[in-house]
């Protein structure tokens, strides 16, 4: 793709944090001054609107941290069942391929006078995203910077390596690893320092634990920890 590399947030799976994450990186690039917008480019568990149109919660998030781009280019594939995306989209009628998504990211890409694009990817990397994909093969198209993404609980050491697998599997260009806390009680894991020597990769220090409204509190911690450094250099 044409214009600077995209930014890309890859979960180890649902629920870890990703969007939050991307939110935090669009809004720490928008303090440095940086053209950004946030994309997820199929989402599903959307829920109907007033209007009856399918809402994409995620993509309405990256709409507020970053450039507020139309929301049909900041989350263009929507569907109801929390399914898989490629399933949902089977579900109804509509085969989506790898060639739409990277189209989309596109399109969002033209929307900000090829800015930086933050990339939001829906599940974990082998998450079946397209009829001939999954979200681990859009990094891939898109040739995007990755920051793998996971929770800091019990097991997320070997979630984390298999998703650094994976990637590996593919070329793609890793970043970094962050772990998000989720439990203020929680001791002190040693996720990260397992990480770091057998996955043989950058891993940040853990984000705290967060609300979903803590935008400006991650892009500090990204700012402060040189994430956004890693990402963009």
């Amino acid at each position: 793709m044409g214009g600077p590399q995209a930014l890309f947030i890859l979960g180890t799976g649902p629920g870890v944090g990703k969007t939050l994450v991307a939110c935090g990186l669009l809004a720490a690039l928008k303090a440095q001054g940086t053209t950004a917008a946030g994309i997820k480019p199929v989402e599903t568990g959307c829920a109907h609107g007033e209007d009856h149109d399918l809402i994409g919660r995620d993509g309405t998030r990256l709409r507020q941290a970053g450039l507020p781009i139309p929301p049909l280019v900041a989350s263009p594939y929507r569907f109801a069942p929390p399914l898989s995306p490629a399933v949902a989209a089977e579900q109804a009628g509509l085969l989506i391929t790898m060639e739409d998504l990277v189209q989309a990211v596109q399109a969002a890409r033209a929307a900000i006078d090829f800015g930086r694009i933050v990339v939001e990817g829906p599940d974990g990397p082998l998450c079946p995203v397209a009829q001939d994909g999954a979200t681990a093969d859009l990094a891939a198209r898109l040739t995007a910077a990755v920051l793998v993404v996971g929770p800091d609980r019990e097991g997320a050491d070997g979630q984390v390596l298999l998703t650094l697998e994976a990637c590996e599997r593919r070329g793609l260009d890793v970043r970094g690893v962050l772990l998000s806390r989720r439990d203020a009680d929680r001791g002190r894991l040693r996720n990260e320092e397992t990480i770091a020597a057998r996955g043989q990769v950058t891993v940040f220090e853990t984000l705290p634990t967060l609300e979903a409204t803590d935008v400006h509190a991650v892009a500090q911690h990204l700012e402060a920890h040189r994430v956004v450094d890693a990402l963009l250099r």
